[in-house]
């Protein structure tokens, strides 16, 4: 009889091992499982406010472009050729090169490149010593 009692102690506590067991493992997998929810819905959010911000940019983008087919066109002119004291004449003075040390424009064409072929065919001969 105390056999009896022992294995019906050791199946049931055996029972009991493994049902705690597999509660505990049903508990994890359902803790693993709202995080991995939570996380597909945080990257989904984010994928939505990519999205939507993609979106607005390309409406801007396409405003844009509508507005500048809109545009008059222009008289193109260099802006070496500005009329004096206009926005792209001050804007010349303020960015250009071609102005010393008084801020008094020089206008030139010379590159600071030598003109001519590279080989100096067109020098003149310097004659034997």
């Amino acid at each position: 009889m105390i056999a009896l009692k022992v294995w019906a102690t050791t199946v049931l506590t055996a029972l009991a091992a493994v049902l705690a067991a597999f509660g505990w493992g049903r508990w994890k997998g359902s803790k693993r499982a709202r995080e991995d929810a939570a996380d597909r819905i945080a990257d989904s959010e984010r994928q939505v406010r990519l999205a939507e911000r993609e979106r607005a940019d390309s409406e801007i983008r396409i405003e844009v472009d509508t507005d500048v087919l809109h545009l008059t066109p222009g008289v193109l002119a260099p802006v070496a050729n500005a009329v004096p004291d206009s926005a792209a004449d001050r804007l010349y003075d303020e960015w250009s090169r071609d102005r010393d040390d008084d801020r008094m424009r020089v206008d030139t064409t010379d590159s600071g490149l030598p003109a001519g072929h590279a080989d100096r065919s067109d020098s003149p001969t310097n004659p034997d010593p």
